[in-house]
């Protein structure tokens, strides 16, 4: 079984360190699709031994996430933004759990708790929330909205299902 840490960036030379150390604790690979950046994102991705993508961007965060996950050769897809990483403790729970239930054959995902915080001092600011960034990589998984894009189940199975993640934590 092996895990696709997928982000896509622009100018995220500054967030993209932290991902990087977050996902190289669980993945076997990263992916960052850069949309056009101007700094070092690219240099810092490459150098971390992620494979770097160019894309075009056009408006749409959905195109670019899915040209991220075209690119995926895992099994599974980890998909945060670059300003989000998993706590300490969350980082070596990713791939037990997906291992726990890689063979589930209606699970298509896990929810996670994402928590806002201050990125300068790490202190919580107060809002969370439940959002899905682990999921199979599947043909019938995609995301779709051109803005305040979501993965989409589309076989329209009601069968199908993203399982809330215990003792994951994603900070934002």
């Amino acid at each position: 079984m092996k895990i696709s840490a997928c982000v896509i960036a622009k100018n995220e030379a500054e967030n993209l360190p932290r991902w990087l150390k977050s996902a190289q604790g669980f993945a076997d690979e990263m992916i960052v699709v850069d949309t056009g950046s101007s700094d070092e994102t690219a240099v810092i991705a490459a150098k971390a031994g992620a494979k770097v993508y160019p894309f075009q961007w056009r408006d749409d965060f959905s195109a670019a996430k899915n040209f991220a996950l075209d690119q995926a050769t895992g099994d599974w897809v980890v998909f945060t933004d670059a300003d989000e990483y998993f706590t300490e403790e969350s980082v070596s729970r990713v791939r037990p759990l997906v291992e726990e239930y890689h063979t589930a054959e209606q699970l298509d995902g896990f929810i996670v708790h994402l928590i806002n915080v201050d990125m300068d001092t790490g202190a919580v600011l107060g809002t969370q929330a439940q959002v899905p960034r682990i999921f199979r990589r599947a043909p019938w998984l995609r995301f779709d909205g051109r803005v305040h894009e979501r993965i989409k189940n589309l076989t329209g199975d009601p069968l199908r299902q993203m399982m809330f993640a215990p003792g994951l934590t994603l900070y934002h």
